[in-house]
């Protein structure tokens, strides 16, 4: 998290990625990594289907060790190779 600082909207708290802090805070992106992680964790702890909570779980420890190589400096890799774009339009096939 970033300095514990939070905003309280409509009775759940959000991250500061969604808006500026009071203070200006603007969240790194590895701050909004690790708040993408923490939702990931309450969605586990709420998912009554076991193959559910095991994705949520997965998806959590992504973003956290995607956090944790934007702290240490590391470029990300993108999870699969960019494909090129199928043509459309007339004459497309």
């Amino acid at each position: 998290m970033h300095d514990g600082q939070k905003t309280q909207q409509l009775g759940t708290y959000t991250s500061c990625a969604l808006q500026l802090c009071p203070e200006g805070y603007m969240p790194t992106l590895a701050d909004i990594y690790e708040d993408q992680a923490e939702e990931c964790l309450r969605a586990a702890a709420k998912a009554d289907d076991p193959q559910r909570r095991a994705l949520m779980l997965k998806l959590a420890h992504a973003w956290r060790a995607d956090a944790e190589a934007l702290k240490r400096g590391q470029k990300l890799q993108p999870a699969s190779a960019p494909r090129k774009a199928k043509p459309f339009g007339r004459g497309a096939e």
